[in-house]
């Protein structure tokens, strides 16, 4: 009581063991965190999690410092520090969340230091996919809507990838086109020459460096490069990472 809550608005402290949020509950944590349907909100944060589980993918441990207080345009979280770590990857994240009268605004600034690319992305629902692969991916992404909850036709930004060692396996994933052409599955199909030998158990490669702009969903590049043996397989082009195109 008294407290000039953009100065100070109090700190929840937890240490959890297990934190699961399901897709079905992610509109509820959103009313939630903009104190919709109440007039209390939700002070400054510092949680702690060993496992952390969020939209059925086992994402890690969490530490997530946000500071949440009141803006001109409705309410602004700054998120200090998000951090989520694994065997696979770690990723470390800092920005803001701005809930403002109609629709919330997220901005982040990230790094991904992935250790296994393949398992990190059997993780995220995309498996059989990579072996291996080691790298980072950074950069700075904005969308609508909430942290947890990437919002594809509204997302842009930059990003720059830098993976070696690892191998596209020869997979049917028909619902990841763009996947198809960066594994170079669909080169045969293209061309009259004969690769067989090159990607009969998929394309392996010594490393891969590419940077791209993202605006409203579409994703641009001018200089994705890889590397292998055999092979220099250099790409421009863009592509609708919404509609797959």
């Amino acid at each position: 009581n008294g407290v000039d809550e953009k100065k100070n608005a109090g700190q929840l402290r937890a240490r959890l063991s297990r934190l699961v949020i399901p897709k079905s509950a992610a509109t509820g944590v959103g009313d939630l965190l903009e104190a919709k349907n109440t007039t209390q909100h939700i002070p400054n944060l510092d949680v702690q999690v060993d496992y952390f589980e969020l939209f059925d993918k086992k994402m890690g441990q969490l530490h997530l410092l946000a500071n949440n207080s009141s803006i001109e345009q409705g309410r602004e979280w700054q998120i200090e520090k998000l951090q989520i770590k694994s065997e696979d990857a770690q990723l470390n994240a800092h920005g803001k969340w701005i809930v403002g009268q109609k629709d919330s605004q997220t901005n982040l600034s990230y790094v991904w230091d992935i250790n296994n690319a393949g398992k990190l992305l059997d993780k995220l629902g995309f498996p059989g996919i990579v072996r291996a692969g080691k790298g980072r991916l950074d950069g700075q992404l904005a969308w609508t809507g909430l942290p947890f909850d990437l919002d594809i036709p509204s997302l842009s930004g930059d990003m720059q990838l830098k993976l070696s060692s690892g191998q596209f396996l020869k997979a049917n994933i028909p619902q990841m086109k763009l996947l198809s052409v960066v594994s170079m599955q669909s080169l045969t199909r293209r061309l009259s020459l004969d690769f067989r030998d090159m990607f009969s158990e998929g394309f392996a490669f010594d490393s891969i460096f590419g940077t791209a702009q993202i605006k409203q969903g579409v994703l641009n590049s001018d200089n994705f490069k890889m590397n292998s043996v055999n092979a220099v397989a250099l790409m421009a082009g863009s592509a609708d990472l919404a509609k797959e195109t």
